[in-house]
Formats: C-alpha cells, structure tokens, sequence
C-alpha cells in the first residue's frame, strides 16, 4: 500500500497524509469484514484513472461508490447487464497505461541493469502468472541493490599523522617529531553500511596501503559514519587485521556503536591488541603521543626544560639560569594550576602530563576549550598585561611543571625580560639593551613595530626638558619616578622612551645600573607605544 500511495504523490503531485490513509483503509476493511465482504486495499491505477476523470475533483470517485452502492442495496442481478466490451475496454486501458509508462518511458529513465529486471520480470508474469513473478522480482531487486550499492565506496577519506592532528597543544619539538614521523598513522574515515561488495574493496584498499606505506605503525578506522556492518564484512576486517600483523602495524577501532561492537565481539575480531578508543580527538592523541615516544630522545626532565629553554631563548647561559631558578611541581589529575579570576602573578612550563584550559561560563557550567601538552608555556600573557586570569587551568592527567621560585626583581624580571611571548602573530620582546640608562634616550620606531626594548648608541636624540639637567646633579623628587600619573614626565609623545625605574639624572654619568623591568614596566612601556601616553 504505501508503494501505491507514493506512485498516486507522483502522478497527482500530491503530498498524501500516510497515517490518515492507513486509517480510513483500515476502517474500511473492518467494515468490509462485518457485512461479509472481501478485503480492500488502494490501488495506483484506478486512483490514477479517477484523478485524471475528475480533473483533480472528487467525484468520479463518489459516483463509482453511489452506483456500487446502489447496484448492492437495491438489485444486485442488474450488475450483469453492463457490456463486458466496456470492462475490456478499461481493462486494456490500464494495461496499456502500464505498458506506456514502465516499458516505454522506463526505458530512457531507468538503468540498464534495473530495465533488464524489469524486463524479465514482465516475461516471467506473462509465462508464469502473477506470484512468480513477484517472487522473481523481489530476488531480482536485492541483486541489483547489491550491486550499485557495491559500487559506493566505503571509504570517506583517507589521511596521514602528518596532516591531520589531535587537538592537543604541543612543544615545537614534538610538532617537528609528528611533521618527520606522522606517516606513521594512516587513517580511514569509514561511511554506509559495510558489507561483503563494499568490506571486500576496503581490504583491496588496505593491503595497498601497507605496502605503500610500510613505515606505518598505526591504521585507525573511524566508524561514526557507519550505520550496519553484515557478517561477511567483519570477516573482512579479521583479514585486515592478518594483514596489519604481518607488517607489525596495529589497528585502532574509534566511534564504535554498540551494535558494531557486538558484531565484531561475535567473531572474536576485538582482542586485546586491538585499540577501541570512542572518542576520534583521543585516538589521534593516543597514537601521536606513541609516535613521539618512540622518536624522542629520552633526556631526563631537567635536561628537557634546558635543551626547551635553550632552543627558545637562544642564549645556553640564559636558559641554564631560567631553569635553576625554577622549581617543580607536580600536580594529580583534577588539580588546579590556575584559578579563574586570580591574579596572573605566575606563569609555569609544562614538562610532562596534558592540562586543559576550562573557561567558567557561569550557572555552574563550564567548558574545555583547549588542552595544552608538553613544552608549552601557560599564563605568561596575563603576567606580562597584569589582567586576571581568563580561564582556569586544571591537570587532566598526572602532570609536571615548572615555575619560577620567586619573583625578584634581580632575578626573576631579569629572565622575563628575556622571553619571547608568542601568541598568534604578536610577539613581545622585553630585551634591554645597552644605553637603556640614558636619562632622554629615545629611538625612532616605525609604527607597526613591535620590539620594546633598549635602544642603540648610535640613534639618540634628546628632549629639550632634559638637557640642562645632565650633569647638574638634577634630583627629581618621589613624583618622577616612573609609574606616578599626573607628573609633567607622563606627557610624553609617541615613540618617547620612558626612564627605568629609580632613574635619578643622567644614568651613563652617574653610572647607574639598569634595573629589571617589572610587569608594570613592560605594561606601560606597550601603552605608551600604542597611545603616545601612559593611563594612569
């Protein structure tokens, strides 16, 4: 039935409510029933006859009923007084309809594998009668839909470690590990419902991967667009597996339904060998921190944050005083490294573990926004712009950091002045340099520069506020000093450079010592470049 109804949309290019059909045919059979009548059923062709009568309307249909009606009620023996010419007339009238429509017209709309079907089909009911050749045409039908759906591949995309990442945060030299060594994951997106036509083409597929690819350690299959798989599909993939071992290459299962994992359970394919992972994001992690082991060097921990620090800073000396000032810390999962809303007064390398970035949007909910792995750094925007902290950074595993003891001004200002703050496209560079002592020391920088910093001898030029106290003994008073608003200093043009903290005259005659840069130094010194003055 629900096939006529959808052969009467298309002919009368109607939409039909199919729960209200259901239930006027069910009605009418139920009543059919208790008055010793046969069971009905809606039929395409003379619905099609009546619609096309009417012209849309409803009253071919309801004069059908009245004379049913009327020819049962009143004299059922006038039935055979109707001309037998005209009920073969209409019976050839339909059958020349469905001639028309499927032979004729099938012809140029249909595939030559589905026309032949139909074809045979045809011969079959003529030779045969009507049940055979249903029984035929149902065979026929699961043939052809298992052929053009052989057809389809099973296979989405495919993709490598070195071009498809996890979204974990890493340290450049893991990033340089996985760009050198990604080709040692190979992953397949899988789509559709596998079975014996379409599994069979994925393992053709596999096998010509691996030797392809014979580096390949790990072969990840993701199932979240798989809607079935049948028992000669899974068979398939026990091949692949074979296939897999033989190379010392291990497979990795990931989105998993359970009605996917209960048909592979069924024949043993999940053994313990075998990575099931349900998340997609964590299998990639799971498999690159595997390719990065294998790969990496295996320095100790202290040894990992000078060889970081080193290639970062560039400077050995710097880097071995950076991490002697540092102290470890370990913290378990679940631990809090940073709360959301405090103060940004520390900023710490992971070494080892992953930490997440979970952002408190209030209500008592939260999300994660990014996790963050070894040899990378957390907090040091919020040290450098003094702003609280924007999220709040937890463990997500067992996890070892390092921190700067303490924050001195002798110490611990002097290697902040060292690091380079990347994040995006900006980068900060709080190196000082020589001259930075000079009382009305400047240099020219172009608008879109972004080092702060010292300045060179040789590109100087003075203030006339400041000239006649060089060499004087000129003693400013408390309300000089770097930092006090509303002091005649603060109106500075753009591009001025500010004095260091504590400057007292002419810092190359008096032979004062530049001072570290404190995170309000290194705030005002930004604003000033940006706005030409410093907010109070």
């Amino acid at each position: 039935m629900l096939l006529n109804i959808t052969s009467v949309e298309l002919k009368t290019k109607q939409e039909a409510d199919l729960d209200r059909e259901l239930k006027v045919l069910g009605a009418a059979n139920l009543l059919s029933a208790a008055m010793g009548g046969y069971v009905a059923s809606l039929t395409s062709t003379r619905t099609n006859m009546n619609f096309a009568l009417g012209r849309g309307a409803r009253v071919p249909g309801l004069v059908v009923a009245s004379l049913s009606a009327a020819a049962l009620f009143v004299q059922p023996e006038y039935i055979g007084f109707m001309p037998k010419c005209v009920l073969g007339g209409l019976l050839l009238t339909l059958g020349y309809d469905l001639v028309v429509r499927w032979m004729v017209a099938g012809a140029r709309q249909l595939a030559r594998l589905e026309y032949a079907s139909l074809l045979a089909i045809a011969a079959i009911i003529v030779g045969w009668g009507f049940l055979p050749g249903v029984a035929i045409g149902v065979i026929f039908g699961c043939a052809t839909f298992a052929l053009s759906a052989g057809r389809v591949s099973a296979i989405k995309f495919a993709f490598d470690g070195s071009e498809y990442r996890s979204s974990l945060d890493r340290g450049a030299r893991e990033l340089a590990l996985l760009g050198a060594h990604g080709r040692e994951l190979q992953g397949l997106n899988l789509q559709s419902y596998l079975f014996f036509g379409s599994a069979n083409r994925l393992y053709e597929h596999v096998k010509a991967l691996l030797v392809q690819r014979p580096e390949c350690r790990f072969l990840l299959f993701d199932f979240r667009l798989v809607t079935g798989i049948d028992s000669s599909a899974t068979h398939s993939f026990t091949q692949i597996k074979q296939a897999a071992d033989t190379l010392g290459a291990r497979l990795v299962m990931v989105n998993l339904s359970p009605a996917l994992a209960s048909a592979f359970n069924n024949i043993g394919f999940l053994t313990p060998d075998i990575l099931v992972i349900p998340d997609f994001d964590r299998a990639l992690e799971a498999c690159e921190n595997a390719i990065i082991a294998a790969h990496s060097s295996g320095t100790g921990e202290a040894g990992s944050l000078h060889d970081w620090l080193t290639e970062a800073l560039g400077d050995p000396g710097l880097a071995d005083q950076l991490a002697q000032a540092c102290r470890r810390l370990e913290f378990q999962p679940g631990e809090v490294l940073a709360e959301q809303g405090a103060p940004a007064d520390s900023m710490h390398f992971i070494l080892e573990g992953r930490v997440g970035i979970i952002v408190n949007l209030g209500e008592g909910r939260s999300i994660r926004v990014r996790s963050l792995g070894r040899h990378t750094t957390i907090g040091e925007m919020g040290l450098i712009t003094g702003r609280p902290r924007s999220a709040t950074v937890q463990a997500e595993v067992a996890s070892v950091a390092r921190a700067p003891a303490s924050r001195s001004r002798s110490t611990d200002g002097r290697h902040r002045r060292q690091l380079c703050l990347r994040r995006g496209q900006r980068r900060v560079d709080l190196r000082g340099g020589s001259g930075s002592a000079e009382s009305g020391g400047g240099r020219r920088r172009s608008r879109r520069g972004a080092r702060l910093g010292g300045q060179s001898a040789g590109r100087r030029r003075q203030r006339p506020a400041d000239q006649g106290s060089q060499g004087q003994g000129h003693q400013p008073d408390a309300a000089a000093r770097y930092g006090d608003k509303d002091h005649p200093s603060d109106r500075r043009r753009p591009g001025d450079r500010l004095p260091p903290r504590g400057h007292q005259g002419s810092g190359a005659a008096r032979g004062v010592r530049p001072q570290a840069l404190s995170p309000n130094d290194a705030r005002g010194l930004i604003q000033i470049r940006r706005t030409g003055r410093r907010r109070g």
